[in-house]
């Protein structure tokens, strides 16, 4: 039995740069509209993936420097192909972590979340103690309410929990900061958690830096600044804490300031740096003393710094600009991202004046001691970077507000910096990581991806809007996108096939091994790549002058026929027998689209609209092309079409409500016309692996890929991700449950992925 897309395995979608299925008319029922939206995630059995070495803290480890090594390379462009979104239960400030295969988000509900890292299903939800207001009635500042967890955990992989700090209420009256210890297995508090944080008010300051942990497991840092507004008093607190076997001892507390002296918190996102060694870094924000210049260093209050702390938190050193009381004076804060340490022992330093910094972690230097420092090309000169910055040597990736993302080369002959790329367009990039060869980052409602070492633009993702300083992580090769009150997963795995297409792609498999696949070229002819079960074939011409993209169907191993709508409006037919392509023939009609067609055996149905909008079926019987028949309707489209054995067909096309509609044949009769909702902005195409199982993919009207279900009953519509610039076409490969999808990237080259069916 051989059917178009009649696959027993993997639906593989393949999505072509090619014109469009549209057509002009209205769908004639009263049919109502369905809208597509985002689905609910499902929550299901984890599925098993290959741990990576996981994304343990802030920007992946305790230098800072957001680069995964062990990340595959992602492809030269596309569209994700896979792509998740789970809903969450507050706003996310932190960024998301990852281990083995599982992704954890902490929210300003003071809870923590672990989804699976392929489907984005809820494993666990972790949720005890309420947030809190943010202090802004009280004393005026804050702007996030309410508050709960808002720094970056740290999760510990080898006692395997996960540990953050949020704000809760005193029993007293009041709030107070909590260190919480939650299992990675299970999502339970860890015995003898929480823990109160002493020494810092909440009411004057923020704990808006990521946690640290120290080599070891023995200890957890948390940084103090102040709230948005700066509220007083404050200063600049690092408090240790006691984890693990440590558990109970008492906590280090390190605040370098005189009683006359105030500000100079520690506010960055990226928080604390921590060395092999156990040696502890943070940069702090302006303090109180900002008189102008020249600056007297005998008031120097640790401000506008980056300061070195052994990990029992004794002060080692520090460095400052030699300018530093002017920029506390015109709040032009170092701290508004932490340090970042260079493979060479080198600190990068950057900050809101958009100057860079190189320092030397083995002595600061004091005040004027940096080894370089340059203002960083067309950063602007105040409120320039924020958050975190990545580096993969010698490349250090800097977001600058407004003009975008710069790479820096670092010359650790001279101690120098120079530009080595700039991103082609002006935006506020979010804080960078580096992933397979791809610098990701987060702007203007996008996910970039910008190749690491040229700085071309190779990934366009639209997404929803996010927090602050938000920053994206990445884990076997997922990037991992921290909305608002969201997180996305995507997977970038399309195979590129090349070409130039100008039309929707559509593809047959007449065997497991081998699979065809065709398109309208930039020349109006028929062009067609194969797969040999082992290698793509280059693209080769069947000509003919097409007026749509085509329609092909496998009857058998050594059969495939393929259709089109000719210039003059007729449907056109060609022919391979298993050795040869036969001429082209016309068929007749008129048809206002493309064409699609199933096979039953030695039967081909062959679907088109005609010029009244309905859909017309026209049948080879084995023998003998019969006539022209309406099935009715006013579609939009080209239809899709499938049968998944002998008595049933299954065709689809777009409605003028811009809805999936659907109609069957029972192997008797045709039944009704169906909506199946959504929003298409193509035609759709559809595959069957098995009988009573279909997948329909369409273009929805975020340009994304779309899939819909049914297995006995219709599931509801799955977002796959994008853009595409053509519709689908879907094929399961014979004998296997492997869904083939194609379609069109924005350079309207064919790309490939592979589904189960």
């Amino acid at each position: 039995m051989a059917t178009k897309r009649t696959l027993r395995g993997v639906a593989v979608v393949i999505i072509v740069a090619l014109r469009l299925k549209k057509v002009t008319a209205a769908m004639a029922v009263g049919l109502s509209l369905a809208l597509m939206g985002v689905p609910p995630a499902t929550h299901g059995v984890v599925t098993a993936v290959a741990a990576g070495t996981g994304w343990t803290t802030y920007h992946k480890d305790g230098t800072r420097n957001g680069y995964d090594a062990s990340a595959p390379a992602f492809p030269a462009t596309g569209p994700p192909s896979t792509k998740w979104s789970t809903s969450l239960d507050g706003s996310l400030y932190a960024e998301p972590l990852a281990l083995n295969g599982v992704i954890y988000q902490a929210t300003e509900n003071n809870s923590i979340y672990a989804l699976d890292e392929v489907t984005g299903a809820q494993i666990w939800r972790w949720h005890q103690f309420a947030p809190q207001p943010d202090p802004a009635t009280a004393v005026g500042c804050g702007n996030i309410d309410p508050v709960g967890i808002t720094g970056t955990p740290v999760i510990d992989p080898t006692a395997a929990i996960i540990y953050a700090v949020g704000l809760v209420a005193a029993s007293g009256g009041g709030t107070k900061y909590q260190l919480f210890a939650v299992s990675l297995s299970n999502g339970t508090l860890v015995t003898g958690y929480p823990r109160d944080i002493g020494q810092p008010n909440p009411i004057y300051l923020q704990e808006r830096a990521a946690l640290a942990i120290s080599p070891s497991g023995g200890m957890v840092y948390v940084a103090f600044g102040g709230w948005v507004g700066d509220c007083q008093p404050y200063h600049p607190y690092v408090i240790g804490v006691p984890v693990g076997a440590s558990l109970g001892q008492p906590q280090l507390v390190y605040q370098p300031q005189s009683s006359t002296q105030g500000e100079a918190g520690i506010w960055g996102a990226s928080g604390p740096m921590v060395d092999a060694s156990g040696n502890v870094y943070v940069t702090t924000g302006n303090g109180s003393y900002g008189s102008g210049t020249p600056c007297n260093n005998a008031n120097f209050d640790h401000g506008d710094a980056v300061i070195k702390l052994s990990p029992t938190l004794s002060e080692l050193g520090y460095w400052a600009p030699s300018n530093w009381c002017a920029l506390a004076a015109a709040d032009s804060d170092i701290g508004s991202l932490g340090p970042l340490l260079l493979q060479n022992g080198q600190i990068f330093q950057a900050g809101k004046p958009g100057d860079g910094y190189l320092l030397n972690s083995a002595s600061l230097g004091g005040i004027g001691g940096q080894q370089f420092q340059a203002h960083i090309d067309s950063c602007p000169t105040s409120d320039a970077v924020f958050g975190g910055d990545a580096y993969l040597a010698p490349l250090v990736y800097v977001p600058c507000d407004g003009t975008g993302l710069i790479a820096l080369s670092i010359n650790t002959s001279t101690n120098t910096f120079s530009v080595a790329w700039k991103s082609s367009f002006a935006f506020t990039p979010t804080a960078p990581i580096v992933a397979g060869g791809v610098v990701w980052t987060m702007g203007s409602g996008h996910l970039y991806g910008f190749d690491a070492v040229s700085g071309s633009l190779r990934f366009d993702v639209v997404i929803g809007g996010h927090t602050r300083f938000a920053t994206p992580t990445e884990d076997n090769g997922w990037v991992i996108v921290p909305e608002t009150n969201r997180v996305d997963g995507f997977s970038f795995n399309w195979q590129s096939l090349g070409g130039v297409l100008t039309s929707d792609p559509d593809a047959a498999a007449p065997a497991a091994t081998r699979e065809d696949v065709f398109a309208r070229g930039g020349d109006g002819a028929l062009w067609h790549r194969m797969w040999d079960g082992t290698n793509w074939q280059p693209w080769e011409s069947l000509g003919g002058g097409l007026g749509s993209g085509p329609g092909s169907i496998a009857g058998s191993a050594t059969r495939i026929d393929v259709f089109i709508r000719g210039l003059d409006g007729a449907l056109w037919h060609r022919q391979w027998n298993g050795t040869s392509w036969m001429a082209w023939e016309s068929l007749g009609g008129i048809v206002t689209s493309g064409p699609d067609a199933a096979a039953i055996g030695t039967r081909i149905d062959v679907f088109a609209r005609g010029g009244d909008n309905a859909l017309w079926h026209r049948e080879f019987d084995g023998t003998n092309w019969l006539a022209w028949e309406s099935l009715g309707g006013s579609i939009t489209s080209d239809p899709g079409s499938v049968s998944w054995g002998a008595g049933r067909l299954d065709v689809f096309a777009r409605g003028g409500d811009n809805a999936l509609w659907h109609r069957a044949w029972d192997g008797t009769n045709w039944l009704a016309w169906e909506s199946l909702g959504g929003t298409l902005t193509s035609a759709p195409d559809v595959g069957s692996c098995a009988a009573n199982k279909l997948d329909v993919f369409a273009r929805g009207g975020d340009h994304g890929l779309w899939r819909r279900s049914y297995n006995g009953t219709w599931g509801s519509w799955s977002g796959i991700g994008g853009p595409f610039t053509s519709g689908p076409s879907t094929i399961c490969l014979p004998g296997t449950t492997t869904l083939d999808t194609f379609a069109a990237a924005s350079n309207y080259s064919l790309l490939k992925q592979t589904f189960a069916g």
